[in-house]
């Protein structure tokens, strides 16, 4: 990999997390609508009521950047020194050197990586799988790879 080539793919949202999100949207959009609607039916007499419905509405949006920000800047990045994950706002690198191993599980499409005993779980478009494990291992061709066993289950 070349000293300033970066690898970029993006993170596989499940059901869930986009149900979690669409949830989030909602509730934050009516706590939005009904602080405006207690503003407008029963006004503003005092202090209280000054910060409490600015608050609300601003805790609100924060909410909602940030699960737009998730959904839209969701990365994993390789570089030749680092591998990088962003969800959002929030940005995590991991030295490259550092990586000893990466596990592939096909049956639930997970990449396990470690870094000696500590590891990360990642999931990622099936069709990327192997471009990104190709990437880390040019980054460091001493990672090993190996395919993650799953327990049999046993009938009884």
């Amino acid at each position: 990999m070349e000293q300033n080539e970066t690898k970029i793919f993006k993170i596989k949202y499940g059901a869930k997390i986009i149900l979690l999100c669409s949830l989030i949207f909602a509730l934050c959009s009516a706590g939005i609508a009904v602080s405006i609607v207690r503003m407008v039916r029963y006004g503003i007499h005092g202090l209280n009521d000054v910060i409490k419905y600015p608050f609300l509405i601003l805790v609100c949006l924060f909410c909602i950047i940030i699960v737009i920000a998730l959904l839209i800047r969701s990365t994993y990045e390789v570089t030749s020194s680092d591998f990088i994950t962003r969800f959002g706002f929030i940005k995590t690198k991991y030295p490259v050197k550092e990586l000893t191993k990466i596990e592939y599980d096909k049956e639930s499409k997970k990449l396990w990586i470690y870094n000696g005993e500590a590891f990360a779980v990642i999931t990622l478009y099936p069709e990327w799988t192997d471009a990104f494990i190709e990437a880390l291992r040019a980054a460091n061709p001493q990672i090993e790879y190996a395919l993650k066993e799953t327990p049999s289950k046993k009938d009884e």
